[in-house]
């Protein structure tokens, strides 16, 4: 084993550099793939199935790769996930004659990590600037650059020579210290990329170029069963590529041809008309063209689109080349990315952007505006429009997927993700971490600072327990670690239950999606029509949408694929006419409002949740220049974002703590928040009474106990012993129904059965069993025993509040914080604070709608 190979490949993984083996050489100097000596790329090409795209940066993984291919190669993938380019010196074609003149024109390289290669030609590595940069093959004689997409044989790597790879002057690649490429590259590629040749004009004799032309026509392999035409056609393409007029193109080719001729003969005319066809399909060959019209004074076609030529599927040409090249063209666009497994169209909505799957149609469509389309015909290559069948062909095709850039989330805000050991926000599109995020400017922000600005968004929410409230602040702060990555774990599903109708609970979820630039992809549960809970929620997914609320929910919540959601890294969705498109759900938010729904125990197991009480008669709403509280964040996104990422780096800082023994089906996130909560906002434990909440949701006896007791609550009946038939008339009033008691064939005076009230009492007594029930932890029900002259022992029921021993704790231990920069934010505050202390005074009041 060459083990100073492996080590160096496990050093650049460790450093965040993605590598990958390539295909060494046996003891007889042939490559050890299949092709032997036939092979013309020896000892450089992958060894892994889909090359580039299986690179690696985990380095057991890289260190496994070594211990099955000891004599295996190393590459070093180039582009923004290594943020290395590569200027490819190769002294066999003239490379140093063209680099000497360049720098005589330019000016000296900066000082940079330097490898010789082992065929002797030159390696200068520099920092990636940060859009895309093509791989350039030609840029000028002997010299390319490795950009996206590219990679380049490494040290200690044996080349077919014997000789190995070596560094010059150093022994290592530290990324972090490579200078930025020198501007006449860097402006060279964006010529190449835009149509332009991009070069400079080193001298490079045109016998050189014809010498050089006429090797590439002889490595050509190309079946002849037709008539010879597709090998005619890269021969041209050879002169095209090596900047050859066109009588010397047509004078190489027909020696060419005399050495290797093709089934059919061609004239020079012939000849001559594949060297424009050449000329159209090569950004080169139009570069050349165009100069040719203006050197004849004849200007610029206006109706012919200056466009690279596609040849469709057909004849020689092969579906998998096609496909190849348009994905090409396509992935410069940054509007076509491949979702795990799927194509999808980034669309810009005036919300938020969401992604669409391609159809064919579509990609018909699309293929127009990047290329010009053909299609060989008698053996000749005329205009063509790409149908259905043939889109569908393409679309399937991996090649096609290959160049274009993944994606798992789109997000109207920045994504802070992690790189090495530090975080680093994402805008923009960023192919390491597969995220298409927006700007923003984020504040550096102090822990007391960011501390104020949650307590500010919270302030105008009344919570039923101090618990309640931290798992509102867990929920604000948990998009922040997900989007990005950080989280090792899924997020649960947040469910917020609400005591009374318009207490905010909907209102809250536009919050949160609006502090993270979105708007919640709203869902409702549908009793008719086409289409159900499972298919909108589906939708939402394929759309992107990293916020989905499912909102109002009442009755019995049973969703197994919702459940599957939650807890798979990937999930299949469905929608009408796309089949099934692979989710990759991690990076996803999903919310429940309700006032009175019932969840099976996995879907509560796999829940938060946070309980809201509405606010009392004249509470003040705070009020803000841009409006209420949510259009306040939305016009200051990035003022309250900077909190959440703030407290995000704190928890970084502190080396990513979780609290242990914290018990909840979803551990990871559990004890990460439980300590974010506690240790840096100073609020109670995270699922504090969280039990208690859960059996609430999943016990039909106790949602029907919270529906009278907030009956008994508005009848002011509380803190009173209240007998079975007196609580019967507070439930018929209050349209409260119990188990196998129905109040529609009462009429009003009319007086109970004795067997519904039979009914009521047995019923409150098996609640009541084995002593005090707490309901939405602010409500306490007990029974009592009474002697009674006339009935002997009666049983009798008292509904007491009872207050939060959490917060009374909490607030003797806890210092104060520091007053909200907002004032009447920190009125509202000190108010929820005394809740269960003073009644509020009457006042302006708010409602939301």
């Amino acid at each position: 084993m060459d083990t100073q190979i492996r080590d160096m490949a496990v050093k650049l993984a460790a450093a965040g550099i993605p590598v990958l083996p390539l295909h060494g050489i046996n003891n007889g100097g042939i490559c050890t793939c299949s092709r032997g000596d036939q092979c013309r790329s020896t000892a450089k090409h992958p060894r892994l199935k889909h090359g580039l795209r299986d690179a690696d940066v985990d380095a057991a993984k890289v260190a496994g790769w070594w211990r099955q291919w000891p004599n295996a190669g190393l590459g070093v993938v180039t582009g923004e996930c290594s943020k290395v380019i590569v200027l490819d010196v190769d002294s066999r074609h003239a490379g140093e004659e063209s680099l000497a003149t360049l720098l005589k024109q330019h000016g000296e390289l900066p000082e940079t990590t330097v490898v010789r290669t082992g065929g002797g030609g030159w390696h200068y590595f520099f920092a990636h600037p940060g859009y895309q940069v093509p791989n350039a093959s030609n840029l000028w004689p002997g010299v390319d650059c490795r950009g996206d997409g590219g990679y380049v044989c490494f040290p200690p790597t044996l080349h077919a020579s014997g000789r190995r790879y070596e560094f010059v002057g150093t022994d290592m690649l530290d990324v972090s210290k490579l200078p930025p490429a020198p501007t006449w590259l860097l402006e060279a590629l964006q010529q190449r990329s835009s149509g332009g040749n991009g070069r400079a004009k080193p001298a490079a004799n045109e016998d050189d170029r014809v010498a050089r032309a006429a090797a590439a026509m002889r490595r050509l392999s190309v079946d002849d069963r037709n008539d010879g035409s597709l090998r005619l056609l890269k021969a041209a393409r050879a002169t095209v590529r090596y900047d050859l007029d066109l009588a010397t193109a047509v004078e190489t080719i027909q020696s060419y041809l005399r050495e290797q001729p093709t089934p059919r003969a061609y004239s020079p005319a012939e000849i001559e008309q594949r060297v424009h066809d050449a000329e159209q399909r090569n950004t080169r060959g139009a570069a050349l063209r165009r100069r040719r019209t203006r050197s004849n004074g004849q200007p610029p076609s206006e109706t012919e689109p200056d466009l690279p030529v596609v040849c469709l599927p057909g004849g020689p040409m092969r579906i998998v080349d096609t496909a190849f090249e348009l994905g090409q063209l396509l992935a410069v666009t940054r509007k076509f990315f491949v979702r795990v497994s799927s194509v999808v169209r980034l669309l810009h909505k005036t919300e938020a952007p969401e992604l669409c799957p391609v159809q064919a149609v579509e990609l018909c469509s699309a293929a127009e505006r990047v290329a010009r389309l053909v299609s060989y015909y008698r053996g000749d290559l005329i205009p063509a429009v790409c149908s259905e069948t043939k889109a569908k062909q393409i679309l399937n095709a991996a090649e096609f997927k290959a160049p274009l850039p993944k994606i798992r989330g789109v997000f109207a805000c920045p994504v802070l993700v992690e790189h090495g050991d530090k975080l680093e926000f994402v805008s923009g599109y960023n192919a390491k971490a597969q995220l298409l995020a927006s700007k923003g400017e984020i504040e550096d922000l102090s822990l007391d600072d960011a501390r104020d600005r949650i307590e500010e968004l919270l302030a105008d929410f009344q919570f039923a327990t101090d618990s309640d409230k931290s798992r509102a602040a867990a929920m604000l702060l948990a998009p922040a670690l997900i989007m990005g990555g950080l989280l090792n774990g899924r997020a649960p599903l947040h469910v917020l239950e609400a005591d009374q109708p318009q207490t905010g609970k909907s209102y809250a979820i536009k919050v949160l999606a609006a502090l993270y630039g979105a708007h919640a992809a709203t869902i409702t549960q549908r009793t008719g029509g086409v289409g159900g809970l499972g298919e909108a929620f589906d939708a939402a997914l394929v759309r992107g949408a990293p916020f989905i609320s499912i909102d109002n929910a009442r009755g019995e919540i049973d969703s197994q694929a919702i459940e599957s959601f939650l807890t798979e890294d990937f999930y299949n969705a469905r929608i009408p006419y796309h089949g099934y498109q692979r989710i990759d759900a991690r990076g996803v938010f999903v919310t429940l409002t309700s006032n009175a729904a019932e969840l099976t125990p996995d879907l509560a197991a796999r829940s938060s949740i946070i309980r809201l009480v509405k606010q009392p008669p004249g509470h003040y709403y705070a009020a803000f220049e841009s409006g209420d509280l949510l259009a306040h964040v939305r016009a200051n996104r990035d003022y309250f974002l900077s909190a959440m990422f703030a407290i995000v780096r704190v928890w970084h800082e502190q080396g990513k703590q979780s609290n242990r023994g914290v018990d909840h089906d979803f551990r990871v996130w559990a004890g990460t928040l439980d300590w974010i909560v506690t240790g840096t906002l100073g609020m109670v434990p995270l699922l504090e009474r969280h039990r208690a909440a859960l059996a609430q949701t999943t016990t039909p006896s106790m949602g029907v106990i919270r529906e009278i007791t907030l009956a008994v609550q508005r009848s002011e009946m509380l803190h009173t012993n209240l007998h079975v038939a007196e609580l019967a008339e507070i439930m018929r009033a209050h349209k409260v129904e119990a188990p196998d008691l129905n109040f529609n064939h009462m009429v009003a005076g009319s007086e109970f059965e004795k067997r519904d009230l039979m009914t009521l009492g047995g019923f409150f007594s098996r609640v009541c069993r084995s002593g005090p029930v707490e309901i939405d932890g602010r409500f306490q029900m007990s029974q009592r025993r009474e002697k009674s002259t006339k009935y002997g022992e009666v049983k009798l029921y008292r509904f007491e509040a009872v207050r939060d021993a959490s917060r009374q704790e909490a607030a003797k231990s806890k210092p104060k914080a520091p007053p909200s920069k907002n004032t009447e934010a920190a009125k509202n505050a000190e108010q929820d604070r005394k809740l269960f202390d003073e009644p509020q005074q009457p006042g302006r009041s708010g409602a939301w709608a």
